[in-house]
Parts: structure tokens; C-alpha cells; sequence
């Protein structure tokens, strides 16, 4: 939590004893607070600073009571860091009261360890991990007792998949058939959700069995859920036309669109494609190749992308240097700095540039990598030769790219090669008639 200006004449409210307390991403949030280490803080409802409902919150405080009466059930303030609470309020409970050999004590020594600091998306697997914990075992008694306080030995495969299928729920979606007529038809959401839960609660059991509290990792056998998507959407030639035409040569937009497009690297390692990883021309290679350690697997099994600079590719670089917008360090850069976007801010503002350019909603950089991967399949690339360009370790992504592409694209040589046996079968058949 960012720290406020000490003094009531600082609260930067213009109120004394509200603070504005900021989150991690920087918005303003405001708590009743009398700036002393060790005093509750309390969230100001709504983060509104005015009006007569704030007044009488305020007032409430002042007198040393709870700002919002009616709601200490739900109450949001936190208690300081220091874990001190005021008499009548609930005090967050400390991580060190699982009893050990338990299932909430398993996942706070998973997450201690170093292969959990190294995981990327660490911060939602802990937060899933504490969603495990907290989950009353009855589901019918929701004051009962917990997850956490389970013994490890008797989280096996019923009692995970229990837990897991919380995730999962039945709605009713409104959808119209062909002929116009409305329908409401049974739809399961939370799959995804449900399988990465699984995933992350046998790597947690798999720390269990190296400590001898558990011979089997049950999860290994919970039902996974089927999710039917077809992922990222495949850009078409029209709308790669669509894009060159809207961004010419030596801007930025079509730098970034050309690296994605002739690369086929995803936009985790798109935004960071730099000059150390551009290595120098050789023979069969007149414009050097790229060799990317990709960002997917990076911290437990790497992939390693071999990439020639085609010449399309190399056009794009060098009118982006003419231009001077390349960076020192990266080729792509920020405007005003010579440093890299962040992943998440280079996303946004390429679905900016993506909806200037008239690409549909849906469509992504990581439509471009699935249509590289078929042009390098029409060039005549072999499908090892295809990934050693996408980084890909198995053939099986390769092939569903493929197979979606060319089902399209081949109707047009099915009519051909139909109206030329048609064609040879009435002339024989003409034959036949005239002798």
C-alpha cells in the first residue's frame, strides 16, 4: 500500500484524518484513518469524498465509532500492517494457523518456494491457492470447517474434485437459430478456470509427496472440463492487406504488424525483439536471422526460435530506420522514451492501431502467427521447418493452424480439378458415342 502524507493538515482531502491511500496500479482510494501505526483503517464508501452520507461516516468516526454500521459484516478496510485491530472488529486471520501436515499449510510452503517466485503468474495462482483454503468443506454449512484445516492425507481425488467443481456454473444463454427464433439453451462457464485450479493443486501435492505427507498426487485423477474454442482468430490475406494499406512503411504500426507477420512470435516476445537477438548475415541468410529464447516456458523449459529475416521483413526495418523510429536497444520503442512499452500497454495500443486499420473485434497479434505459419506452409516449409521458426515443440498446434487455413483456400482448387475430370469424362464419353 503506498504511504500517505503524515498530518492532518496533509490528507491531501481537505478533510483531516482521510487519506487517500492509492492501489498498486495508482487510482485513488480514500480511508477514514488517524494516521497513527497500529489504527484501523477504514475504507470510505464508494471513494466519495462529499455529500451527506460521507458527512455523517465522517462524523461516526470522530466519535471513535465505525464509520458504516451497517456494513462491519462486509466491512473492506483493512487493519495496518501491523495485524492490530480494534475491540468489536474482526481481525484477519494470521497464515501461520494451519497446523502442519494440513492442506493450507502446504500451500503457504509451496508458495515459499523458489520455483513458485519464478513462476510469472504467481499472483493468480496464490490468489486461487487462498480461494482453496477458505472453502468451507460442506458447502451447506458455510461457517464449518475449511479446506485448509484439512489433512493432506485426506485430500484425495473426491475431496479435489468437490472443491474444483465450485468453479464450475450453469447459465442460461439466449441465442437465435437460423430460422429467427429465440432460444434459451444451458451453457457451462468457468472451465478454464476449473483445469488451471487442477493444475496448480498438483504442482502444491507434488511438494506433498516429496515431504512424505501423501504417496499419490490425487489430482492427477480428478475430470477435467472439455473447453471447445478455437483460440486466437486467424487473420485473413484481405484483412493483412487491409492493415499494409492503412499503415505504410516506416511507422511504427507497420513495424510492429511486420515483425508479428513475418516472425510469428507472440506479442510477449514481439514488443522485446532486440538488436542483441539479431544476428548477423551469412551464407543463405543476406539479411541475418533472429534467435528468441520466447517468453512461454521461459522459466521451466525454454523455447528457442530461429527466424530468417525475410526480405519483407527486412524492407519494413530499414524504412523504419530511415524514419528514425527504431530504438537503441529494442527495435520497437515508446514515443517520447528509448525504452520498451510494457506488455500490457503494447496490447492496448495495438488494438487501437488494429481498430483504426478496420480489423474486426477478435482479432490479434496472434492472428498474425497463425498466419505465418500457413505462408510458410504454401512456400513449401516442412512442418519442422515451420517450427523451428515459431518455437512450437510439437506438431500438433502446427497441424489445427493448417487445417483451418487451407480448408478455405482449397474449395477453389476442388472446383478445378472437379470440372477438368468432368470435362476429360465427357470427352471420353463423346469418344465412345462417335465410335
Amino acid at each position: 500500500m503506498a504511504k500517505s502524507k503524515k498530518g492532518p493538515k496533509n490528507t491531501q482531502s481537505g478533510w483531516e484524518y482521510v487519506y487517500n491511500l492509492p492501489n498498486r496500479h495508482g487510482r485513488t482510494r480514500w480511508y477514514f484513518w488517524f494516521g497513527k501505526k497500529g489504527d484501523r483503517q477504514y475504507r470510505v464508501k464508494g471513494d466519495i469524498i462529499h455529500g451527506q452520507e460521507f458527512q455523517a461516516a465522517y462524523a461516526r468516526f470522530l466519535a471513535g465509532q465505525h464509520p458504516y454500521p451497517g456494513d462491519e459484516a462486509n466491512e473492506k478496510a483493512k487493519p495496518h500492517a501491523t495485524g492490530v485491530a480494534q475491540k468489536g472488529l474482526t481481525q484477519e486471520r494470521s497464515l501461520t494457523r494451519f497446523a502442519e501436515g494440513s492442506w493450507g499449510k502446504l500451500c503457504i510452503d509451496y508458495m515459499a518456494t523458489d520455483k513458485f517466485k519464478t513462476l510469472k503468474n504467481r499472483r493468480a495462482i496464490e490468489g486461487q491457492l487462498r480461494w482453496t483454503w477458505s472453502q468451507p468443506v460442506k458447502a451447506s454449512d458455510p461457517d464449518g470447517r475449511r479446506y485448509g484445516d484439512m489433512p493432506v492425507e485426506r485430500f484425495d481425488t473426491e475431496a479435489i474434485q468437490t472443491l474444483v467443481d465450485r468453479k464450475i456454473k450453469v447459465i442460461e444463454s439466449e441465442m437465435v437459430d437460423r430460422s429467427g427464433e429465440q432460444k434459451l439453451i444451458p451453457k457451462t462457464i468457468g472451465g478454464s478456470q476449473k483445469n488451471n485450479l487442477i493444475k496448480w493443486i498438483k504442482a502444491v501435492l507434488k511438494l506433498g509427496i516429496k515431504r512424505k505427507l501423501v504417496k499419490i498426487n490425487y489430482a492427477h485423477f480428478v475430470e477435467k472440463e472439455q473447453i471447445r474454442s478455437g483460440g486466437y482468430k486467424m487473420w485473413t490475406d484481405e484483412m493483412w492487406n487491409r492493415m499494409t494499406a492503412r499503415y505504410p512503411l516506416g511507422t511504427k504500426e507497420r513495424l510492429t504488424f511486420d515483425l508479428a507477420g513475418y516472425t510469428a512470435q507472440r506479442r510477449g516476445d514481439v514488443y522485446l525483439l532486440g538488436w542483441d537477438q539479431l544476428k548477423s548475415p551469412e551464407k543463405g541468410l543476406p539479411h541475418g536471422s533472429f534467435e528468441v529464447t520466447q517468453e512461454k516456458g521461459r522459466s521451466w523449459n525454454p523455447s528457442v526460435a530461429h527466424i530468417p529475416v525475410v526480405g519483407e521483413l527486412h524492407e519494413s526495418i530499414e524504412a523504419a530506420r530511415a524514419a528514425g523510429i527504431l530504438g537503441s536497444r529494442f527495435l520497437i520503442k515508446q514515443d517520447r522514451k528509448d525504452i520498451p512499452y510494457t506488455k500490457e500497454s503494447f496490447g492496448n495500443r495495438v488494438r487501437r492501431w488494429l481498430d483504426d486499420a478496420g480489423i474486426p473485434k477478435g482479432y490479434s497479434l496472434h492472428g498474425l502467427r497463425k498466419l505465418c505459419v500457413c505462408r510458410l506452409i504454401e512456400r513449401g516449409c516442412n512442418p519442422h521447418e515451420v517450427m523451428a521458426v515459431t518455437g512450437h515443440q510439437t506438431l500438433k498446434e502446427i497441424d489445427r493452424y493448417a487445417k483451418a487455413y487451407f480448408r478455405q483456400k482449397k474449395k477453389v482448387e476442388v472446383y478445378d480439378k472437379w470440372s477438368k475430370a468432368a470435362a476429360k469424362t465427357a470427352a471420353t464419353l463423346g469418344m465412345a458415342d462417335a465410335a
